[in-house]
């Protein structure tokens, strides 16, 4: 358990610095964090999402002595005036899992759920 808090800090950290002064980072739950990007369509929140995943890549995180090389996948959707923050939770939750499905170590767009048949 401590090894894996310690992932767990470190990853936190690979994710704070790419963050602006008014974006959210929060544990969510067990290893999966939640990314609050206001005033950020889609579109520019996969951006960062993909600029925070290569950041996390490259970059060799210790535990105990030994170097340990770190992959993530995430789900991105935007909060709209027809998309609630339930909704919108949901649908990134479900863009997360493709991401999974797909390979892993990647970002998925809820948008992009519609374009591929297989949800």
């Amino acid at each position: 358990h401590d090894a894996g808090d310690e992932v767990l800090k470190q990853v936190a950290e690979v994710f704070s610095r790419r963050l602006r002064t008014q974006d959210g980072l929060s544990r969510w739950g067990g290893e999966e964090f939640l990314f609050i990007f206001p005033e950020t369509n889609e579109k520019d929140a996969k951006l960062v999402t993909e600029q925070i995943r290569e950041n996390l890549s490259a970059k060799a995180i210790s535990v105990d002595g030994k170097s340990h090389r770190v992959t993530s996948s995430f789900g991105v959707c935007e909060i709209t005036s027809s998309i609630s923050l339930t909704t919108a939770l949901n649908l990134a939750d479900q863009a997360l899992y493709r991401a999974k499905r797909d390979g892993r170590n990647k970002v998925c767009a809820a948008s992009e759920l519609t374009s591929k048949s297989n949800l």
